[in-house]
């Protein structure tokens, strides 16, 4: 924890007489435990208090260009304006229209509110931020790698406004001081590259630990971990030859199966078919498969059509779940009772309060 003690704050005024610019020192304050205020015994001929707003600053009425946003994708923890803001983007929905909920777990969203009001509650007892109050802001960037960016962008360049709770919040450029992300697929993609240079002040949630970059963290293991434990379960249950349905659009699954085509052969596993489930008709796909054994690297709702048209196939098909096709049974709950013999291979989540 780095503590600020002993920095010093300067006031100043700048006084312009005649062309020639006058420097004169009010006041300094110097932070510690104990903090010392030093008044100037120098006093200006103009002596009229005044108060100078900071450009861009909404209760000073600096935004003559103000965008209004949906307030239904911003949110703020507690609504009321604030000196500075934490963002945290997050995908909460999906579709063209952001109309879809999403599965996805939303303990990240909650625990980055919970991490800003614990250390909100903490900095007075550290002497830290004296005076200075900040909100977490939480946006949902509806599964779009655009909108992420369009969000930086806007909290970068330009005043927004949104209503949350019958108040009207403007937020304004330079009050947004830090992004944390736990965005999934194209939307963490396209962020990563945003904020690929490093010095942002950006925190990003990587989904896979294989491709962190420096900024990221992830709780999580990497695909080729998670392909290595899928091999040795197969192995273990002498499943040589199987079939694996794919979403080839979603980037995770994608990601998931390349890793785990890359170490198959070399661990006696085969593969006899990929069938691209992603973005295809139901009916267009073969019913039957090949083997007894179909491994699934799939969206939810992508899994679940897939389960649906196996059901007028009369083979007996073990079906294996990676990543996100473990929710499959969200979109097809009445299947649910048809497929109780479904695996689900996912990483060990330890959750201790």
């Amino acid at each position: 924890m780095l503590i600020a003690s002993g920095m010093t704050v300067k006031a100043i005024e700048l006084y312009n007489s005649g062309g020639k610019t006058s420097i004169y020192q009010l006041m300094s304050f110097t932070t510690g435990r104990q903090p010392t205020v030093t008044m100037s015994p120098i006093r200006a001929a103009d002596q009229r208090k005044r108060s100078i707003c900071s450009p861009y600053r909404p209760f000073c009425g600096q935004c003559p260009n103000v965008q209004t946003v949906n307030g239904e994708r911003h949110f703020l923890s507690i609504p009321r304006h604030y000196q500075m803001y934490l963002a945290g983007l997050f995908d909460l929905h999906s579709g063209s229209k952001c109309q879809s909920m999403k599965t996805t777990d939303i303990s990240l969203p909650m625990a980055f509110v919970h991490t800003v009001w614990t250390f909100k509650q903490r900095f007075p007892d550290l002497v830290l931020l004296k005076n200075l109050d900040f909100g977490a802001l939480l946006v949902d960037s509806c599964s779009s790698g655009k909108q992420a960016i369009e969000t930086v962008v806007r909290a970068e360049t330009q005043c927004f406004r949104f209503n949350q709770a019958g108040r009207n919040i403007t937020i304004v450029p330079g009050s947004v001081f830090g992004y944390v992300s736990g965005l999934h697929g194209d939307s963490q993609e396209a962020l990563k590259g945003y904020f690929s240079s490093g010095d942002a002040a950006a925190a990003l949630v990587a989904a896979d630990a294989d491709s962190t970059p420096r900024n990221a963290f992830t709780a999580l293991p990497g695909a080729r971990s998670q392909a290595l434990a899928l091999l040795r379960f197969l192995s273990r249950m002498h499943w040589q030859f199987v079939t694996v349905a794919l979403s080839e659009q979603d980037p995770e699954s994608l990601a998931a199966f390349r890793n785990f085509e890359r170490l198959a052969l070399d661990r006696g596993v085969c593969l006899a078919e990929v069938v691209n489930i992603g973005g295809v008709r139901v009916e267009n796909l073969p019913i039957g498969t090949t083997t007894n054994v179909t491994i699934v690297f799939a969206t939810s709702r992508d899994a679940a059509a897939y389960l649906a048209l196996t059901l007028r196939s009369p083979r007996k098909v073990v079906h294996i779940m990676m990543g996100d096709s473990h929710d499959w049974y969200l979109h097809e709950p009445e299947n649910k009772k048809h497929f109780q013999g479904v695996v689900s291979v996912q990483p060990k989540v330890s959750i201790k309060i």
